[in-house]
């Protein structure tokens, strides 16, 4: 008996009690010894056998290889991918935020775990109606044998909420590394501001018991979610290994400890703290990449215009309860050759957030867009739109409204009527957001976020 690991496994495995208690012959006898041997990460024989499989020299570039040739098998490829996440910006700068070779792996080897679904899904849409008779806000009993096809119905079972995906967007949300894949709330219950007097407050639900509050008060919603946008740059900075500046800090308060976020880490003011107060603090210290997390979720919203088209009886009621229904083609380009009728048929919205580490990012933003225009038919013309936390809200607001009441079997077509000329109104009044860019300092030249027409908005001085 002479292979890789054999001394690891006989010392710690096949030792003298087990042999003389167990039949060596007859596997299943010890089956359940083994199973606890093997998840002991630790031990020796795995300990050599992962060495084995992944040297630690290795940086990952074997597994990177067999991944890519497992992809090429499908006609799949994530090269474009690999190169924009080790450089992150494309052509225009050099950027210090990337992901490493075990991350891009990791992406690499969850798409492959999820294809059969993603694949036999590519093309579906979102499932959003009741049947007769069938109680839409509760789970359909799970058949106790599934067929092939039902296996790979990944919604098959669920129940019509708005978090239920496209399989677009199933497919493209691991082919772009996201870290969410369905159309849970981006900002909607999670980021949200309050009045506090004539003024409002900003606040982060970043789990079930605890919030970020703002300690200042703004003049507007508008400006208390922008505010709070503010924070994403303080994550990006204090991730950065090439810097020290600390912006989040753990501090001991009366029955506790809370977070404390600075905008300026030398400066005395708070810009933010958690509540309720943290009974230790390594419960406070782990709040803090909670809070960091719940910043940077990726996501995106997938709208089928086909669904928001003019009710039956639309064309009884008054004009001026139409007005806001699409002006798709007009309102973007007089000259269009589409159907000025039809705003409709073949067109989708991607609704994604731009506050993101990622997002920011203008190269990866036209990487995103051109892996998305990729996947989607060539029949179906997809906008972009890349918004504000305000605006996000807003749109998941009166898109989970509109949504709760149409997946009713029989829906109240007056309210169903309002709540889609509410969506539609939002839809066309939501605003796109470019990175902020720099006009160039002759005294202290940097190549970090230059200004780029049509594709950057000036900072304030």
């Amino acid at each position: 008996l002479n292979f890789y690991g054999t001394q690891a496994l006989l010392t710690n495995f096949a030792t003298p009690a087990l042999i003389a208690s167990k039949n060596i012959d007859e596997e299943n006898s010890y089956i359940e010894e083994w199973i606890n041997f093997i998840n002991v990460k630790n031990n020796a024989y795995v300990s050599k056998l992962a060495d084995f499989i992944q040297p630690a020299n290795d940086n990952f570039e074997r597994r990177n290889r067999f991944l890519d040739h497992l992809l090429a098998r499908f006609s799949e490829n994530f090269t474009d991918y690999a190169a924009m996440m080790y450089k992150f910006t494309g052509d225009v700068l050099e950027s210090k935020h990337k992901k490493t070779a075990q991350e891009i792996a990791d992406d690499k080897f969850k798409f492959l775990a999820e294809y059969d679904v993603l694949s036999y899904n590519r093309g579906k849409g979102q499932f959003c109606k009741c049947c007769d008779e069938v109680n839409c806000d509760a789970p359909l009993p799970k058949p106790q044998t599934l067929s092939i096809d039902e296996t790979l119905e990944y919604d098959a079972q669920s129940i019509p909420v708005a978090a239920n995906a496209t399989g677009l967007q199933k497919r493209t949300s691991a082919m772009l590394g996201m870290n969410t894949s369905n159309s849970s709330n981006l900002a909607l219950n999670k980021f949200f501001v309050q009045p506090n007097g004539s003024n409002f407050q900003f606040i982060l639900q970043y789990n079930a018991t605890h919030q970020l509050i703002s300690t200042g008060t703004y003049s507007s919603e508008k400006e208390a979610f922008a505010a709070m946008e503010n924070i994403v740059p303080l994550i990006i900075d204090e991730n950065d290994e090439n810097n020290s500046n600390i912006y989040f800090k753990v501090k001991a308060v009366s029955g506790g400890f809370h977070v404390e976020i600075k905008q300026d880490p030398n400066a005395a003011a708070i810009f933010a703290t958690s509540t309720p107060v943290y009974t230790t603090k390594p419960a406070a210290q782990k709040a803090i990449e909670l809070i960091k997390q719940a910043f940077l979720d990726e996501g995106m919203h997938v709208i089928e215009h086909i669904l928001l088209r003019p009710l039956p009886f639309a064309n009884k009621i008054q004009s001026p309860e139409l007005d806001n229904f699409f002006p798709l083609c007009a309102a973007l380009n007089t000259a269009c050759d589409c159907p000025e009728t039809d705003y409709y048929s073949f067109r989708i919205s991607v609704i994604l957030p731009y506050w993101t580490d990622r997002f920011r990012n203008i190269d990866f933003r036209n990487f995103a867009e051109s892996t998305i225009h990729r996947e989607v038919p060539v029949h179906i013309l997809p906008k972009f739109c890349w918004v504000s936390m305000y605006d996000m809200n807003r749109f998941e607001d009166a898109y989970t409204e509109w949504f709760r009441e149409n997946k009713k079997y029989k829906p109240d077509i007056q309210k169903l009527n309002q709540l889609l000329n509410n969506l539609i109104i939002t839809i066309n009044t939501l605003s796109n957001v470019y990175p902020e860019g720099h006009l160039h300092d002759c005294d202290n030249p940097s190549t970090d976020n230059p200004v780029i027409l049509n594709q950057t908005i000036l900072g304030t001085f």
